[in-house]
């Protein structure tokens, strides 16, 4: 559903996920979501949930950092359009 871009979907499904066994992968499936979604604080919650879950994989690490830079990347072209 990522993959598919369909955020509503992936939220939902991941929500579902970890509502029934919050692991840090299906954690890191809904921070993942989150950012397709555009709900930052959120996905941040979640990236941080799963580091706490499991401190020694850096994929988890690497996907809240790439959620950062989406992000950053967002504001930066929302400011910018409205430089012009």
């Amino acid at each position: 559903l990522i993959a598919q871009r369909r955020a509503s979907d992936a939220v939902g499904v991941a929500t579902t996920l970890t509502q029934r066994d919050a692991d840090a992968e299906h954690l890191r499936r809904l921070g993942d979501a989150l950012t397709l979604q555009r709900s930052w604080d959120e996905a941040l919650a979640a990236y941080d949930r799963a580091i706490a879950r499991d401190p020694n994989n850096p994929r988890l690490y690497n996907a809240k950092a790439q959620s950062l830079i989406t992000h950053f990347d967002a504001d930066l072209g929302l400011n910018d359009s409205l430089r012009n």
